[in-house]
């Protein structure tokens, strides 16, 4: 189960995420960070498979470059 926590503070926001990811191609256990944020002034954080999410990433990372 991913968990993503955000706060939005006076001046500015909090993101929160657990890193621990299922690599379901392998059986294997793997830590990474859930939190995508390569794009200025974009944050995405992300949970389930994450061949689906480097997708929709290398998507994103075309359209904003």
């Amino acid at each position: 189960m991913t968990v993503i926590i955000g706060a939005k503070c006076s001046d500015e926001i909090v993101l929160i995420a657990d890193r621990k990811i299922t690599d379901t191609t392998v059986d294997t256990l793997r830590y990474d960070n859930k939190i995508f944020g390569n794009i200025k002034n974009i944050l995405i954080g992300y949970g389930g498979w994450i061949g689906t999410f480097d997708i929709y990433r290398n998507k994103l990372l075309f359209i904003f470059k």
